[in-house]
């Protein structure tokens, strides 16, 4: 038997494993390895439970650690596949990036029905080898995986023009500045090291937002099943471990299901209200969880936990895809899912020593504290954008962040254009008086 603290050290494995410092350029080929890479981590499943069920030892550590590794392969592959919520932005012109990269994220409620009744419903065909059955139905839907990424043409151009939250497109940029008169030319900007990108304001509190809201879900999720084992939780007649297979089913369609219509209220509201509205949603789930250890507690709780998660992580996104240029996609991209997926591992994998030692309400507790920390770093976030709305150069550079120019920042050539303007224009025909001006789109 192992301990309690490590009783889901595999899936934290997993959730390690997600995080890979491999960032992929040519995303058709590596979207198409990685199922390759998943169908080996279901052989080495496989593999486990056959080795586990043949040795008959109590603990058996070989078949454990070969179990860890499995889950390891998997979540390596799992964390690339995270990247097809960015993907998407590449093909999904015309249709508005934000609702696309939730429709994405959305595709998870087959996954909330398809995962746990498929593994409930496989665990014993295999006579002698319970879940052997389940890694079997984990390798066909590897196999239908494969099969549709084949089918998609992912192209490695990145997206010409922010059609979302209210931006303009690429050729209403360039007119504008045209608009504004001949700018003196100057020499090229050194293309930005890594650190100075993730480093900036806006992008790294994007970034941390999203990590707080992912971790703070699993330091929930990760040791559910055991609180409700050990207050002997049960539905009806149903086990408890199918009670929290029903749990944990509705908590992952409550994930991913709003995706379905958050895109449109991203839309209508923009990021910054959405996750908000997420953060709210999250301190009520943690009141419900903590207002005791009843069935309905754990059940409202983390449906209610789902939701928040999939406003927080699909504002946090979009937000994301609007604050770098073009050419930094990848390589933001990329280090946002390594600091997403590795805090999230690391939450994970002391939530269940936090359990073991202090018991769930230790549990609930420090989510709250991460839903804290997410609320204030929104509520700074917000502020830098009112501050910046104040400013009409920085407002024009948040309007046209990916915005390319040879010749030097789009700041200095407001100031330099509007300054000539100012000296040789009456104020009565100025090309940027209010009668004339093209209003800028705030998001």
């Amino acid at each position: 038997m192992i301990a309690k603290p490590l009783a889901h050290g595999p899936c934290n494995s997993k959730l390690k494993a997600s995080s890979p410092v491999f960032i992929p350029r040519r995303r058709r080929v590596v979207f198409f390895w990685t199922t390759i890479i998943v169908a080996v981590g279901t052989a080495l499943g496989i593999g486990t439970i056959y080795l586990a069920e043949d040795d008959g030892k109590d603990p058996d550590i070989p078949a454990f650690i070969m179990l860890l590794l499995s889950c390891f392969v998997v979540g390596f592959a799992q964390g690339i596949g995270q990247f097809y919520r960015f993907a998407v932005c590449e093909v999904c012109d015309p249709y508005p990036s934000s609702r696309a990269i939730t429709m994405v994220i959305g595709g998870g409620v087959a996954a909330a029905f398809a995962g746990p009744l498929g593994s409930a419903a496989t665990r014993y065909i295999i006579p002698g080898y319970d879940f052997a059955g389940s890694y079997y139905f984990m390798g066909l839907l590897v196999l239908i995986n494969g099969v549709a990424v084949a089918q998609v043409d992912f192209s490695d151009a990145e997206a010409s023009k922010k059609n979302d939250d209210g931006a303009l497109e690429e050729g209403d940029e360039e007119e504008y500045v045209e608009s504004l008169g001949p700018v003196p030319a100057a020499a090229p900007e050194e293309r930005k090291s890594l650190w100075k990108i993730v480093t900036e304001p806006d992008i790294l509190i994007s970034i941390m937002m999203t990590t707080l809201a992912h971790t703070t879900m699993l330091i929930l999720m990760g040791p559910i099943t055991l609180a409700m084992q050990d207050e002997d939780l049960t539905l009806g007649d149903q086990s408890k471990f199918t009670t929290s297979t029903i749990v944990l089913m509705c908590h992952f369609l409550c994930m991913f299901s709003p995706g379905f219509f958050t895109g449109k209220l991203m839309q209508e509201a923009g990021p910054y209200v959405v996750s908000t509205l997420g953060g709210g949603i999250f301190i009520i789930s943690t009141l419900v969880l903590l207002l005791g250890e009843n069935l309905w507690n754990f059940w409202a709780g983390m449906m209610l936990c789902g939701v928040a998660w999939n406003f927080l992580f699909s504002a946090g996104t979009v937000l994301l895809t609007s604050l770098y240029e073009t050419g930094d996609a990848i390589r933001v991209q990329g280090i946002n899912d390594v600091l997403i997926f590795g805090v999230a591992g690391c939450g994970s994998f002391s939530s269940g020593f936090l359990y073991s030692w202090e018991g769930w309400r230790m549990v609930v507790g420090v989510a709250g504290v991460g839903v804290a920390l997410n609320l204030a770093m929104l509520a700074w976030l917000q502020r830098r954008r009112h501050l910046r709305e104040l400013d009409p150069v920085a407002q024009y550079e948040r309007d046209f962040p990916r915005m390319s120019h040879e010749s030097m920042s789009v700041s200095s050539q407001l100031s330099m254009v509007l300054d000539d303007d100012a000296e040789s224009t009456p104020s009565s025909s100025r090309r940027g008086s209010p009668e004339t001006r093209r209003p800028l789109i705030s998001q």
